[in-house]
């Protein structure tokens, strides 16, 4: 027990100093009025946060995927970091969740073999060290070196992932269609993973966090292929998250056999989640709740790997920040830089 606690703590310790770093808002405005693409990335060299991430990216390499692979990196080295200060089952919890990113990653390369006009930056040695392919088997560099379609599944058949590699047509499938099968196998692996190979207490805070992001990823699936694309009920099914913390079955019955839009915004603003269908389930309003639930669990379970879940999302959105204001200066500047 008291080497439990002496662990955690220093785990409380280095979070702290990770939280630190995170971007100001005044560190965001900066960043929103830099003049290119060249000055926003300079600036985030600048942090130490993201300074060893970007280090490697020079003024011709500023396309839009490469500057958006070396900033996962960046929480890829504060997660390795984490790492350190955790037990073994805890770093089976880790395993599972890190395959979010993975298959991120395997998402974004798909995309790439699909169009010539994205580029994307080899992959430095240090790619994800540690944490790509611990759980799923994954070998990422020969991932991003695959020429085509067909050899990208090939190499997916030597991983966990040959489930999805099997059943998917490689000259069918959509960049759509294949991020939401990684999305219903990661939720799946990260849940078998909590209810068969974790005996921690903190497991029931842990499946809270986790619920809470599968029930808001589906209402948001639900309520965009409702008012956005009208899609085919059978099909809203088909992709629906196996994972759920408040929301029943029946209730995603009812919400998807509605024609009326309006009728699934009442219905969803009767959930937890309301502010989510307010915001129209932006981002920044489905990590709203969720760091919400991650500071009730962080209370309760002050000692297990639970504590580590907030400062994961923080960053996590963060990046996603960084990327649109990259973007949005990329867009002002179009026809200025490449």
């Amino acid at each position: 027990m008291i080497k439990g606690v002496i662990k955690y703590s220093a785990l409380k310790t280095k979070l702290s100093a990770l939280s630190g770093k995170l971007l100001t808002p005044a560190d965001f405005n900066a960043l929103k009025s830099s003049g290119s693409v060249l000055e926003a990335t300079a600036f985030l060299k600048s942090l130490e946060s993201y300074k060893n991430a970007l280090s490697s990216l020079t003024e011709e390499d500023t396309h839009r995927g490469q500057v958006e692979l070396l900033l996962w990196q960046s929480l890829y080295e504060d997660i390795q970091k984490i790492n350190r200060f955790l037990g073994e089952k805890d770093r089976l919890f880790m395993d599972a969740y890190f395959i979010r990113y993975e298959i991120r990653f395997l998402a974004q390369t798909f995309e790439v073999l699909l169009d010539d006009s994205v580029t994307y930056l080899p992959l430095r040695a240090d790619f994800g060290t540690g944490l790509f392919g611990r759980l799923s088997g994954l070998d990422v560099i020969a991932v991003s070196k695959a020429k085509n379609i067909e050899e990208y599944f090939n190499i997916l058949k030597s991983s966990m992932y040959k489930t999805i590699s099997n059943v998917v047509k490689p000259d069918e499938i959509s960049p759509f269609d294949l991020e939401m099968h990684f999305e219903i196998f990661y939720f799946r692996q990260l849940f078998k993973v909590l209810n068969k190979k974790l005996s921690s207490s903190a497991v029931k805070g842990l499946k809270e966090s986790c619920g809470a992001l599968a029930d808001m990823y589906n209402l948001k699936w639900i309520y965009r292929a409702k008012k956005y694309f009208n899609i085919d009920p059978t099909i809203i099914y088909s992709y629906l998250l196996p994972a759920k913390l408040h929301l029943s079955v029946d209730f995603y019955n009812k919400i998807i056999s509605e024609r009326d839009v309006a009728s699934v915004e009442q219905q969803i603003l009767k959930t937890p989640y309301a502010h989510c269908v307010k915001e129209g389930f932006s981002a920044e309003s489905i990590y709203d709740i969720a760091l919400k639930i991650d500071r009730k669990v962080k209370a309760e379970f002050p000692y297990s790997v639970a504590i580590a879940l907030e400062y994961i999302h923080k960053k996590d959105l963060e990046i996603k920040n960084i990327i649109t204001a990259i973007e949005s200066i990329r867009y002002q500047n179009t026809g200025k830089e490449s």
